[in-house]
């Protein structure tokens, strides 16, 4: 079996991903009765949706303190600019791990070994066990899915992922704000570590108090913080093949789709790391980076 390394594109690290497979226990439907929590929110259909309308997004960074960092970090370029983007229509929420329950609990038994959620900082999921949510933690978004799992949850919805440019014009609004708040970033806004001081920061409810506050010119709730998000793109990369020990092999590579990671989560450390714009992409091959951002990383639809 042939995997690919890590490489870097463009501003930020840029990686591919694969879809994952064999991913161990944790498979089932759970077995034993299963009462799904009485408030969990619904994003069956459009009633959780709202309407973006088109205009011309600001993309890139516009701070001139931040974007020379950025530029110093990576020598590379990157400034605010507009793109058209079409009307179209976002989920208010991430992806709840009650939604994700209702699609996943359909799945075949291959098929949930490679969608189930995972978490690699400790033993097991803490929120979710057996193929199924803990008990009080249906309304908080699913995390540590792979990209093919939060896209068949879309087509199961009837609805998509946002591309890139969609996410970051809901997130950021038609003034192009450098978070969802505006251009004064303020902790306590959103779910991200520095609004934890002297605690572990984790993942809250979509629809508590804390994460109430994070609320973009949009309407959409909880994009600057909480859990980051998968986006789509039309990027592809060129990528060396290694084989099984690691070992690039000569001449040969392969062209891969990129997907996008947006936005800040709740182990977002700093106020420039809150930058809406930023973007990665991940490797296919399985490491502690990527794990590790699967467990901060959930999605939402768009339609």
């Amino acid at each position: 079996m042939k995997s690919t390394p890590f490489t870097r594109l463009g501003l930020f690290a840029s990686f591919a991903l694969l879809p994952l497979v064999g991913c161990g226990g944790g498979g089932g439907g759970g077995g034993g009765s299963f009462e799904p929590d009485a408030d969990a929110i619904s994003d069956e259909g459009t009633s959780n949706m709202v309407s973006v309308p088109a205009g011309e997004a600001v993309i890139g960074y516009k701070n001139k303190k931040m974007l020379a960092s950025m530029r110093k970090a990576s020598r590379k370029k990157e400034s605010a600019r507009n793109r058209r983007v079409e009307g179209f229509q976002i989920d208010k929420y991430e992806v709840t791990l009650h939604n994700y329950w209702e699609f996943y609990k359909q799945l075949d038994k291959e098929t949930k070994k490679a969608y189930r959620p995972k978490h690699q900082m400790a033993p097991s999921h803490p929120y979710w066990s057996k193929g199924r949510y803990k008990k009080g933690k249906g309304n908080y978004p699913v995390t540590g899915i792979p990209y093919e799992a939060a896209e068949a949850y879309a087509q199961w919805r009837g609805k998509r992922l946002p591309t890139r440019y969609e996410w970051e014009y809901a997130a950021r609004g038609t003034e192009g704000n450098m978070w969802t708040n505006g251009d004064t970033f303020d902790a306590t806004r959103y779910n991200v570590s520095a609004s934890w001081p002297g605690a572990i920061p984790e993942l809250v409810a979509v629809n508590s108090e804390r994460n109430g506050k994070d609320r973009s010119a949009t309407g959409a709730i909880g994009m600057g913080g909480n859990a980051s998000e998968w986006a789509t793109t039309t990027q592809t990369a060129s990528f060396n093949v290694a084989d099984d020990t690691g070992k690039v092999i000569k001449g040969e590579r392969q062209t891969l789709r990129l997907h996008a990671i947006c936005g800040p989560n709740y182990n977002t450390q700093s106020d420039m790391d809150c930058l809406l714009a930023k973007v990665v992409h991940m490797n296919p091959k399985p490491t502690s980076l990527r794990d590790r951002l699967l467990v901060e990383l959930g999605f939402r639809c768009a339609k």
